[in-house]
């Protein structure tokens, strides 16, 4: 045997074919964000008419913490951001902040990218790729 991870050569195939699917998953994800995030800013500057759905814009005083927060950090693709940061560009608690940063950056929304840092998904990297392409890739 010319592994030694303790798996069946049918077990590797198997993983490696999960690894690929979970890639291309990764990779449609990004193109949904990108797509979801292009209809958002198409809407965002309809008024408020009754024949128009009351839209949350994405960073101002409406709408919950968490998405004002994961605004903030997309505002600036290319900028990495701290919680006191954020917290500083909303007028909320710190801490608050914190929890909401980190339970986006659980669910995919945003990337960390060191000790309390966080950045946009849409970050693009020296090759062009975005970050979550990158993973893809």
């Amino acid at each position: 045997m010319w592994y030694s991870l303790g798996m069946t050569r049918e077990e590797i195939i198997a993983t490696s074919t999960r690894i690929a699917e979970i890639r291309r998953e990764l990779q449609n994800l990004n193109q949904l964000q990108k797509e979801l995030r292009t209809l958002e800013s198409r809407i965002d500057g309809i008024s408020d008419s009754p024949a128009a759905p009351s839209i949350r814009t994405r960073i101002s005083g409406e709408g919950s913490l968490f998405e004002r927060a994961i605004g903030v950090v997309e505002s600036i693709t290319t900028k990495d951001w701290t919680s006191d940061e954020v917290a500083k560009s909303l007028n909320a608690n710190p801490a608050s902040v914190v929890s909401a940063l980190s339970k986006a950056q659980k669910v995919g929304r945003i990337l960390k990218s060191g000790r309390g840092r966080f950045r946009s998904i849409d970050v693009p990297t020296a090759s062009g790729i975005t970050e979550v392409e990158n993973v893809a890739a």
